[in-house]
């Protein structure tokens, strides 16, 4: 605390004695938040919020109940125990017999057992709803690669949009990757608002693509980190968990996409201004473009 890692509303406190009011004041240590959930007396217990950004591999299943499936949270298993292990090592002698069990953590929203790419895993369900519901404003980047490369007419039905859930979905953008970077030609870049289940696969299907490979390169206003191999993770700090959802961030990450060719969907300059809006205020703006350059 006299180190200064310890903040209360976004201020360093030096003090032990400072107090901190449960659900009025927000506390930080080392960068991280710490919540305060209500023990069985009515009083506050603080608890530590965890942030990891995970490359999931192919093959794993984003849920904690199936049995005899690859899960994403297996993958957290070492870093559970050595949590569990560090955590009983700072306990006193008197308490040291009793059970302790890591933090729950679990996935923000999903990715189908064969998409691969950037999730999210923590236990912070607020921050969770805000980046997995539509109303948080925070859109997704997808890369597919199909079997051929796709027509001009694939590109525009793609771009048009279908039905998922019962719901008219539109792609924010769609363009082509630029195999300049040494990659295929068959791949395209898809922004989406929503994130409904399967809703990439589905604008696809439309399209008449045959999907060999999706991979989600864009949460937010943070990329997939280059370096993050599939099945290893990152843990975020606070801050950057807080700062991706902020439509400036964004931005940013957007314009780090790789080179399009040929884009269908709202420009990036356009796009910092409008990301912070549900996905149907963009389907006017969509076919206006299109509109204009035919």
């Amino acid at each position: 605390m006299f180190a200064g890692r310890v903040r209360v509303n976004g201020v360093a406190a030096t003090q032990p004695q400072q107090l901190v009011s449960p659900g009025a004041d927000s506390l930080e240590v080392d960068g991280q938040a710490v919540a305060f959930l209500k023990s069985g007396d009515g009083k506050g217990a603080a608890v530590r919020h965890f942030y990891f950004a995970l490359h999931k591999p192919e093959g794993y299943l984003c849920s904690n109940q199936t049995a005899g499936q690859k899960l994403v949270l297996d993958l957290f298993t070492e870093w559970s125990a050595r949590w569990v292990a560090r955590e009983k090592a700072l306990r006193p002698p008197a308490a040291a017999a009793a059970p302790l069990l890591p933090p729950r953590l679990f996935t923000v929203g999903r990715l189908d057992v064969a998409t691969s790419g950037l999730i999210f895993v923590t236990n912070d369900g607020e921050w969770a709803q805000k980046v997995a519901h539509p109303s948080g404003g925070v859109t997704k980047e997808y890369i597919l690669t199909a079997a051929e490369r796709p027509t001009k007419r694939q590109l525009a039905t793609l771009a048009a949009g279908t039905e998922v859930e019962g719901v008219t979905v539109v792609p924010l953008r769609v363009a082509c990757v630029n195999p300049v970077d040494g990659g295929s030609a068959k791949r395209v870049l898809v922004d989406i608002a929503e994130g409904r289940n399967r809703e990439v696969r589905l604008l696809a299907e439309a399209a008449g693509l045959d999907v060999r490979a999706l991979k989600r390169t864009r949460v937010g206003g943070l990329r997939l980190p280059p370096g993050l191999k599939p099945g290893a993770f990152e843990e975020l700090t606070f801050r950057q968990a807080r700062e991706l959802l902020e439509a400036e961030a964004q931005a940013r990450a957007s314009a780090g996409a790789p080179p399009l060719i040929g884009d269908l969907g709202v420009p990036v300059a356009e796009e910092a201004t409008e990301v912070a809006k549900p996905a149907k205020s963009f389907k006017p703006r969509l076919l206006q473009l299109r509109r204009a350059r035919s």
